[in-house]
């Protein structure tokens, strides 16, 4: 991941925490452990939101 990549990762993950903080902790534990967080499972979830 380039510093652009990090910086722009960052920046929207500080966006998604202040709008939706339950799902902002679950992206977090989930790229921590390194699984990926698919569309398909938030949407399961109730999770996601389309824009």
């Amino acid at each position: 991941m380039s510093v652009d990549s990090s910086d722009h990762f960052a920046h929207i993950m500080m966006q998604l925490a202040e709008e939706l903080p339950d799902l902002a902790d679950q992206l977090k534990q989930e790229v921590r452990q390194g699984r990926v967080a698919s569309e398909q499972r938030l949407r399961q979830e109730g999770e996601y939101e389309a824009n």
